[in-house]
């Protein structure tokens, strides 16, 4: 290289602010030009070393630079000596960054012999490069906490329990919304990406012109308890709500981007109480005459409910204490008897009304569906009183339309309770003329049955009464014909029960009154050939049943109850023992082979249940049939599931008893028989 070439060489470098160095490494001399000592900030006076290099290098970066040396000096290595590192400068003590270029040669060993190299101030261009990443770094996190904060603002709108959402731009596309909103319009799917008509088809002017105000001008919008009358819950019925409502501005770049909050809360229920509150003191006002109302009416019911079990009561103790006083002829004593009988009947069936009610009350009545003959229990309801309407000298008829079915699949036990209320009402209460019973079948599948009567009518002021409990007739009427006041409201509900309902078709004072019943069967049949003849008459099947030796132990506490019982059986030519509690009943039927035992339940020393379930775990196979007040369905299947082998309410019904006896006496006796061989092996 010519000396102007040299020349033109170090004048270009000076221009770039590059120095030059050379490093003799077999003799360890190191050679910097001007540059270099300016740029290492090294006085010209100091002798240069590789040591007084290292020196100059920062202590961080010392090994780094030294092993980038070492690397260059293998001469296996094919890259090129590059080095970046910092050095702090004498004079200000403000650090400094150099990169260095450089390449080794080699002698013909190939030992490393001549090192050169150029180093080059970047501290500007690298502080440019640290302050350009601090910036992208300072405005990522920025982007982050931004990115946070959003998710953190939808996190809490969308677990806030107060409604929530948010639009975007004139179109008012949902942003979000959270499922509080989503529930009260009625939406079960994610609203985001939706617009407001596509989630409100109907739409609301104020409720839209309200939004248009928010969005272009910025003003907030609040309203308290506000009326929008829409669709809400997009069921096709337009609905009346009231809101606590929020629409507040987020200003964007442009209209586009701006969105509006809507914070909605529903308080339609308390609107609803506070309008309701208004009229507050007119509902005291009314609610108090009502209760006085129904105080009164409900002792007026109790006095003469008191009256109608008293009188019965009475007349069954007279004849009672007359039979007992002196010897009477039979024809007395069968007469005393048939009063007692009579007013027991009329006792039973006011405590069974009273029973029925509070079952329907307490949604606990069951029915017991079957198949029966129409016209013969429309018949049979009419014929029981015949008698009655003969005494007071008025007709009763029966008319029965061609198109009726003959069987008829309902609970006959209830309709008959219907009848005898209906056409029992109308006889009581009319004194001339007739009562006639209409039936007929209607096409929607009801039977139909008109009670229609010349009786004294009903009054205005009594036709609003007339199905409530305790309030349906006044004084004077309860005075002359008696009664409790709660058959109709009984057959009433009664007739919803088996699907129909009880109505007053129509009445007049002393010309008479119509009442309409309508009951729903299960099915119906017209052509009765095609079935079954319904069973014999329980009575006639009744009248060849004997228990002629059947050995039966009766268990209960009452010595009235055990006289009654076993009087009947004996009658039927039955052999009984008696014990007054369950635990000397529970020792004889252990001790003796019986037919049967009758059990009662509520016993002093050891109840029914305690002494079946002792019974049955000795390993007993008797039947035990429990009799008692209890009338409930769930206290019969308890009773069946503790090991009783039949039911029976009281008060006895004479032919119930017998026949279930009789059904189980036959099973008992192969029972015994091994229970005796049993107990007799083990002796």
């Amino acid at each position: 290289m010519q000396m102007k070439d040299i020349e033109f060489f170090k004048q270009a470098l000076e221009a770039t602010h590059t120095g030059v160095w050379e490093w003799n490494i077999q003799k360890n001399t190191l050679v910097w030009t001007d540059a270099v000592r300016e740029i290492f900030d090294l006085p010209h006076d100091t002798k240069i070393t590789m040591d007084v290099f290292q020196s100059l290098i920062h202590p961080d970066d010392r090994e780094m630079v030294h092993q980038a040396i070492k690397e260059a000096m293998n001469p296996g290595f094919t890259g090129k000596y590059h080095v970046r590192h910092r050095t702090i400068n004498k004079t200000n003590q403000q650090i400094h960054w150099i990169e260095g270029f450089g390449k080794v040669y080699f002698d013909k060993n190939g030992a490393p012999s001549l090192f050169t190299g150029t180093v080059k101030d970047i501290t500007e261009s690298k502080n440019f490069e640290i302050e350009k990443a601090e910036l992208l770094q300072r405005e990522q996190k920025a982007r982050e906490e931004v990115q946070n904060e959003k998710e953190k603002l939808e996190k809490l709108f969308l677990k806030s329990p107060i409604p929530i959402a948010v639009l975007q731009g004139p179109q008012f596309k949902f942003v979000l919304a959270n499922e509080p909103y989503r529930k009260m319009v009625a939406m079960d799917r994610d609203l985001k990406g939706l617009t407001i008509e596509e989630v409100f088809p109907v739409k609301d002017e104020r409720a839209w012109a309200v939004l248009q105000d928010v969005l272009i001008t910025g003003k907030r919008f609040t309203a308290t308890g506000d009326k929008i009358v829409t669709d809400w819950y997009r069921n096709g019925q337009v609905v009346e709500k009231y809101f606590d409502v929020i629409f507040e501005q987020f200003p964007g770049d442009s209209i586009e981007t701006t969105l509006v909050m809507i914070m909605a809360v529903d308080v339609t229920e308390q609107v609803t109480h506070r309008k309701r509150s208004e009229k507050n003191e007119k509902e005291l006002l009314q609610a108090k005459a009502y209760a006085e109302e129904a105080s009164i009416a409900k002792s007026r019911f109790l006095a003469n409910m008191s009256h109608e079990i008293r009188t019965p009561l009475g007349i069954i103790m007279g004849f009672a204490d007359l039979a007992l006083e002196q010897p009477h002829s039979p024809e007395a004593v069968r007469n005393y008897l048939l009063g007692i009988q009579r007013n027991g009947q009329m006792l039973n069936r006011l405590i069974g009304e009273i029973l029925d009610l509070s079952k329907i009350e307490a949604r606990r009545l069951e029915l017991e569906i079957v198949s029966v003959s129409l016209n013969e229990l429309l018949e049979e309801a009419v014929s029981s009183l015949q008698v009655s309407a003969k005494d007071k000298g008025i007709s009763l008829f029966l008319k029965l339309d061609s198109n009726l079915p003959d069987i008829i699949e309902t609970d006959p036990t209830r309709l008959r309770q219907i009848l005898n209320n209906l056409i029992g009402n109308a006889v009581k209460f009319t004194d001339q003329g007739h009562v006639t019973v209409t039936a007929k079948w209607l096409e929607t599948g009801y039977l139909q049955i008109h009670v229609e009567d010349t009786g004294i009518g009903i009054t205005p002021e009594q036709k609003t009464k007339l199905f409530k409990a305790f309030a349906q007739a006044d004084t004077s009427t309860t005075r002359r014909f008696g009664g409790t006041g709660l058959g109709l409201i009984l057959a009433k509900e009664l007739s919803q029960a088996l699907g129909g309902d009880l109505t007053l078709f129509d009445s007049a004072l002393q010309i008479g009154s119509v009442f309409t019943c309508t009951i729903k069967p299960q099915s119906a049949v017209w052509d009765a050939q095609r079935l079954q003849k319904p069973s014999v008459n329980l009575k006639k099947l009744q009248s060849n049943v004997t228990l002629d030796k059947a050995k039966i132990l009766v268990i209960d506490d009452s010595e009235d109850n055990r006289f009654l019982i076993t009087s009947i059986l004996h009658t039927m030519g039955a052999e009984t023992s008696e014990a007054d509690n369950g635990e000397t009943g529970a020792q004889m039927a252990l001790a003796n082979d019986f037919d049967v035992i009758l059990m009662d339940l509520q016993m002093p020393v050891m109840d029914g249940r305690e002494a079946t379930a002792k019974l049955r775990s000795q390993g007993l196979k008797t039947p035990i049939i429990a009799l008692t007040a209890h009338v409930l369905k769930d206290e019969k299947n308890k009773a069946l599931q503790e090991g009783f082998t039949e039911y029976l309410t009281k008060p006895i019904n004479r032919e119930t008893l017998v026949t279930t006896i009789d059904k189980f006496r036959n099973q008992s006796k192969l029972q015994n028989t091994d229970q005796y061989d049993h107990r007799h092996k083990q002796d």
